[in-house]
């Protein structure tokens, strides 16, 4: 007969049970290593844009990330995951050339600050909230601020 573990709960966060910790590092230490392989293909990218299967790769692994960030209550590694998730869907979605390039340069951004969240939970300190403006062009795909338009009378 299986024992069914007795889950603890750490202040409404994700439940504990025994080898949560160990488990954690083993993400954590997964999760660097895919972080590297996402960065190779999009380095990748540069030269093959037009490679959806290395494109598709890429937001597969992203979107674990976020699955992942998910089980373990990671807030802010979920959230930064779904916003580059984002943004590689506008990629695929829409490719041209230019936008392509400076969204792909925003999910390599994103792929460096959710490398520094790893190294916060390596070290078991709480990680830092990535900048909210920054979440936000990830989601909407713009990377740098658009010029406002003047009025003509």
């Amino acid at each position: 007969m299986l024992q069914q573990a007795t889950l603890h709960t750490d202040g409404g966060r994700a439940p504990q049970f025994p080898g949560r910790a160990l488990l954690m590092r083993d993400f954590v230490d997964e999760a660097k290593g895919t972080l590297r392989e996402v960065r190779c293909k999009l380095d990748k990218l540069e030269t093959e844009r037009c490679n959806t299967a290395l494109m598709n790769d890429v937001a597969r692994e992203i979107h674990s990330l976020k699955g992942c960030a998910g089980f373990f209550d990671l807030p802010e590694l979920l959230e930064l995951c779904d916003a580059a998730g984002a943004c590689l869907a506008r990629i695929r979605r829409r490719p041209d050339a230019r936008a392509a390039d400076e969204r792909r340069e925003m999910v390599r951004v994103a792929t460096g600050v959710m490398g520094s969240i790893l190294q916060d939970l390596a070290r078991e300190r709480q990680p830092e909230a990535p900048a909210r403006a920054f979440i936000q062009r990830l989601r909407t795909g713009q990377p740098r601020r658009q010029p406002v338009a003047k009025e003509t009378s």
